[in-house]
């Protein structure tokens, strides 16, 4: 709905009559409702001495009496007070005044004078406040029930101030209810502009009554945490925000006073909660607007741009900071911080691994190197295809071998958890019992002529005419006219037909990248003769260490073609290398791969005879077919 100036007008007077005079209607169920917003029924401590707070006192005394059936929690300060007027207000709903602008006002609508009828057991609700000019008393019970309140005019006029009383039935004692009291006040209002004192129902040696000072806390995240405050703006409203290095805390505050630390204040809006590790965050805002019970935000859509400013801006700002720190003596001289800080740079990679405060902050441990980081891993990564980590038990390995970085075992924490989940495949970790590696490039072992020829053939083309013909059911016999292609040509008219799965995963075997090396253990060093070939990602390695690997370099000296098929359809029966393929589909694709491969010259199968008549090596490949089961093909 488009609200018109008049209508924008008219509402704006319609709620400002409401804030004045209060809601009127169905109080009792109201008042209930309210009440029951707030979670611990003790923090109507915090609500009174926040009212103390903006009555301008600069000083509460909380202390109370007690009888065998029941408990008065007494509070009093030195505010301006309340005069006939304001005490009216006071016992009306969504309804309150702050008149001066020096004090700036916690939370909205006056329901937190309600929070006392959240205590169990309320029995009786009084209290007395002067202006220094006049002074009233007034009495009620439950603050629920609509039940008048007594109101009196006090003479002679005392000093200013208000003095609570609040008594209820008795379910713990004084002195524990008080040690209560302090607890939530620490908790909620340790940063506020007010001395808060306790007078404890005991006394000292001299039989003097003993006074407890509410602790004070420290705004600012001192030295020692590498505390740093900023100033940003949202919706030109200032808003504070101090980070510091130590226990992770992400806390929200008006004026101040605590509101809440339930949100994530890095990775709100985002799909994927992310937790940076030992960051602390205090915000502090008038932009807050905060429900009854004041433990969470009304406005928490707020929260988005805050929290992305704070990702972009502030964050990259106090980073800055961090590592200009990093060398003076403060750090150099707590392993301690650096630890913190190394963890934290994990979370904030896993927040944003493009923000280059972090990403080039050495903080990975490798071997023959000083601490890289994760920008530089990345490239290397890119360039070697491939990264290591270190086996455990790793005596005797000789980590400059290697052909890429080998990270150690020791790392921040979560360090080697946020490498495998961004470079998956690309990491190989050597504390694998079966890790094998391709041989390492400073050795001594140089591929031959024979065995590159051999890898030039690895490749899955399919021809287009091929598919056609097989999918048009057409004559294979067109181009084909000597009588030595008759057994293979039998053996293609009885697979005629390709089936659904073959045509849509055609896609995945062409990515494939093949290639010949030799593959040694773990250490680098030791021949591997257990492992055929290695599947790496979508690249395949066929180990030049394995016998039968041999056996396919010997044949592809006399026909390279067949031997590269031979090659590849033993790997396709691993059921390892893509296993969303099934059986079926790797048969036709191997047939749309031999066919591709026969050329209407036929040398495909030219020199038949040298093959067949090596009988070690017609062994071999019935062995190939009876372990692979790749389906008639083999037996042409």
């Amino acid at each position: 709905m488009n609200l018109t100036s008049k209508s924008k007008e008219l509402l704006e007077t319609e709620l400002k009559k409401i804030q004045e005079n209060g809601i009127q209607a169905d109080r009792k169920n109201m008042k209930h409702n309210m009440h029951t917003q707030f979670a611990d029924p003790f923090e109507f401590a915090r609500e009174y001495v926040v009212n103390s707070y903006d009555a301008k006192a600069t000083e509460c005394y909380i202390s109370g009496r007690e009888t065998a059936e029941t408990v008065t929690i007494i509070i009093r300060d030195n505010g301006k007070g309340m005069n006939y007027q304001r005490i009216q207000d006071y016992f009306k709903i969504f309804r309150s005044r702050k008149d001066d602008p020096d004090v700036k006002a916690i939370g909205r609508f006056g329901v937190g004078k309600m929070s006392v009828a959240a205590m169990p057991g309320l029995l009786l609700f009084s209290g007395i406040t002067s202006t220094g000019k006049e002074c009233w008393r007034f009495e009620t019970d439950t603050l629920i029930d609509d039940r008048p309140v007594k109101l009196e005019c006090i003479e002679p006029v005392p000093p200013m101030g208000t003095k609570f009383e609040i008594t209820i039935l008795k379910t713990m004692s004084l002195s524990d209810m008080l040690s209560k009291i302090y607890e939530i006040l620490y908790k909620y209002v340790r940063y506020l502009k007010i001395n808060v004192f306790f007078d404890l129902p005991v006394v000292d040696k001299a039989q003097n009554p003993i006074r407890k000072k509410l602790s004070k806390g420290v705004w600012e995240y001192g030295p020692k945490s590498l505390g740093r405050e900023y100033t940003i703006f949202i919706n030109e409203t200032p808003v504070e925000v101090v980070m510091g290095i130590g226990s992770y805390e992400h806390e929200l505050y008006q004026n101040k006073v605590f509101i809440t630390s339930k949100y994530n204040l890095l990775s709100f809006g985002l799909e994927k909660e992310i937790i940076v590790p030992n960051l602390m965050i205090r915000i502090n805002s008038e932009v807050f607007e905060l429900t009854f019970g004041r433990h969470c935000l009304s406005n928490e859509s707020i929260l988005i741009g805050l929290v992305r400013e704070l990702r972009e801006s502030v964050l990259p700002q106090y980073f800055n900071y961090l590592t200009t720190s990093y060398n003076e003596d403060l750090i150099t001289n707590s392993p301690e911080i650096i630890a913190r800080v190394d963890e934290m740079v994990i979370g904030l990679l896993s927040l944003n691994q493009n923000n280059k405060a972090w990403s080039t902050f050495p903080l990975f441990n490798v071997h023959g190197s000083s601490r890289i980081s994760f920008q530089k891993l990345s490239d290397d990564i890119i360039k070697n295809d491939i990264v290591y980590i270190e086996a455990s038990e790793n005596e005797g390995i000789d980590y400059s071998m290697f052909n890429a970085n080998v990270l150690k075992q020791h790392q921040p924490e979560h360090g080697l958890e946020l490498v495998q989940k961004v470079f998956g495949k690309k990491v190989i970790n050597l504390d694998l019992n079966d890790t094998v590696i391709e041989i390492l490039n400073n050795n001594e072992i140089i591929l031959s002529s024979e065995e590159k020829e051999f890898e030039k053939f690895l490749v899955f083309q399919p021809k287009q005419e091929v598919i056609d013909r097989i999918l048009n059911n057409g004559n294979i016999n067109s181009g084909y006219h000597s009588d030595k292609f008759f057994d293979i040509q039998k053996e293609l008219e009885n697979s005629l037909g390709i089936c659904e799965e073959a045509r849509i995963v055609e896609q995945d075997i062409t990515s494939l990248k093949w290639k010949v090396n030799y593959l040694v253990e773990r250490d680098g060093k030791t021949s591997c003769y257990s492992r055929k070939f290695l599947i790496s990602d979508k690249k395949i390695i066929l180990n030049l260490f394995h016998p039968e690997i041999r056996q396919f370099i010997e044949l592809s000296s006399i026909n390279a073609r067949l031997a590269a098929h031979w090659a590849m359809a033993m790997c396709l029966s691993d059921p390892k290398l893509l296993p969303h393929i099934t059986p079926d589909a790797r048969e036709d694709i191997l047939l749309i791969d031999a066919m591709s491969r026969i050329s209407s010259d036929g040398d495909f199968i030219e020199n038949r005879e040298a093959i067949s008549s090596n009988k070690s090596f017609m062994d071999f490949l019935r062995d190939i077919k009876n372990k692979g089961n790749t389906g008639g093909f083999f037996g042409s």
